[in-house]
């Protein structure tokens, strides 16, 4: 029988973008254009005529959340860039986000990426497949897995990142935090237009792939950026007082006194579960969002937006708006989602 290992894809190397290298457990792409078959009155129900119009490519992306040397290739590093990608007003190149979803807990920690381009072949690619690729390739430079990924490298081997890597505070919940997801949620707009020309000379009509006059693929846009989760959370209840119920609670010494029911907003003078308004005044949670995760270069937590410079988005300041406290014979649990402002 004989061996190919070439199709295997642990051989393969994957490139987004024409310089950005990444580590992937999946990857797909996805090109097509709008077609529907017009049946006009014509002496026959057969199709014979086709109304074809835009072009359209999307990227999809399983990837890990690693710690050591490639984590400059996992999800958060392609998350990062992206971001700030589609958040640059004059300079944003394809391909661009268009949704990301974050999950961390006891099981997993992992990233799943939709990037969108116009599939315009007559651009550089956007999403390529190479062999193994050495160290300096075509100006990567060290940033390929097969330098990154030597065990040796610099000393320390690369893992994948798991629960006891992070610690939270999901809009004031802090405590014996089960799961996590977060959801990135940029709105894109995709736009045909007309070809225009100076001049009207039957000679001058040309394509001009520089504005994608003549040709099927989309001007893209980014109208929006979002950022929100869903979360469990385990539920404490603890008589504290002795007088057997779970709703005492001291609002201006809850700390020294307690609060019955962690994680739950449960007892007396608590508000609510959920983030309720006040009349013309804006209400946020109390505590300050944040997912950190260790970095051991510098010995300290960072935020998981945070790109080595600055957090490319800002999300301290949130509102819970939903709230389930589900009792069962195993553990006591909230489930609750939040959005963010996006600073």
């Amino acid at each position: 029988m004989p061996i190919r290992n070439e199709l295997i894809g642990a051989f393969k190397t994957i490139r987004i973008g024409g310089t950005r290298f990444v580590l992937a457990e999946n990857a797909s792409r996805r090109r097509e254009m709008d077609v529907k078959p017009e049946t006009y009155i014509q002496g026959t129900p057969k199709t014979r005529v086709l109304n074809i119009g835009g072009a359209s490519e999307q990227i999809d992306l399983q990837m890990p959340i690693l710690v050591g040397p490639a984590s400059v290739l996992d999800g958060r590093s392609l998350l990062l860039e992206q971001i700030t990608n589609a958040l640059d007003p004059v300079n944003a190149t394809l391909p661009l986000i268009q949704n990301a979803s974050i999950a961390i807990n006891e099981a997993q920690t992992a990233i799943n990426l939709s990037l969108i381009s116009d599939g315009d072949p007559n651009q550089p690619p956007v999403f390529e497949v190479f062999g193994d690729v050495p160290a300096g390739f075509q100006g990567a430079g060290n940033n390929v897995p097969s330098y990154l990924l030597d065990p040796s490298h610099a000393g320390c081997p690369t893992r994948v990142a798991r629960f006891y890597d992070f610690r939270v505070n999901l809009a004031g919940f802090f405590m014996y935090v089960m799961d996590l997801k977060l959801q990135v949620q940029v709105s894109t707009e995709k736009h045909n237009f007309l070809g225009g020309t100076t001049d009207c000379d039957p000679g001058d009509d040309v394509q001009d792939f520089e504005r994608n006059w003549g040709t099927q693929f989309p001007f893209l846009g980014v109208s929006g950026v979002t950022v929100s989760g869903t979360g469990t959370a385990a539920v404490l209840l603890e008589d504290l007082t002795g007088d057997y119920d779970f709703d005492d609670y001291d609002q201006d010494y809850a700390w020294q006194e307690g609060d019955e029911s962690l994680n739950l907003s449960y007892g007396q003078g608590a508000g609510s579960d959920i983030t309720l308004q006040l009349p013309g005044q804006p209400v946020c949670v109390p505590s300050t969002f944040c997912v950190r995760i260790y970095n051991p270069n510098t010995s300290q937590w960072e935020s998981l937006f945070y790109d080595g410079s600055s957090e490319v988005v800002d999300l301290s300041k949130s509102v819970v708006k939903m709230s389930s406290f589900n009792v069962t014979t195993g553990l006591l649990t909230a489930q609750f989602e939040f959005f963010c402002w996006v600073k």
